[in-house]
């Protein structure tokens, strides 16, 4: 699986699948005003390291691999963070619900609207 995402205008994300360590390829690049383009190519303690190179669409060489199990991880803690939910599973709660609590308002409206008829429905 491939997916280039251009996240907010500066940053390109690539997520490219890596057999050789079942694992996730992330490309972190930011374009520079200059035409150079930021990649980022690992996160240490201390901070991120990157390499910069010549303007580029297609960065291939350069990208940050993590297992895919991290990368899941890192999926579930981004969406709780920007306010989604990480478990797909607790999103389907949420959406059953919804789903009763409409369909709760929705027969209370049908029955008022047909008592309000006098007993006739259309």
């Amino acid at each position: 699986m491939t997916s280039d995402v251009i996240a907010d205008g500066s940053w390109r994300v690539g997520v490219h699948q890596d057999y050789p360590t079942s694992g996730l390829r992330l490309v972190l690049a930011r374009p520079w005003a200059d035409g150079r383009v930021e990649v980022i190519t690992a996160l240490t303690a201390t901070g991120p390291e990157h390499v910069v190179r010549d303007g580029d669409e297609t960065i291939t060489g350069d990208a940050l691999t993590i297992p895919e199990g991290a990368a899941r991880a890192l999926l579930d803690a981004l969406a709780q963070h920007f306010g989604g939910t990480g478990d797909t599973r607790q999103m389907r709660r949420d959406l059953d619900a919804e789903r009763r609590r409409v369909d709760v308002l929705t027969h209370a409206l049908i029955t008022v609207a047909t008592i309000a008829g006098g007993g006739r429905s259309a």
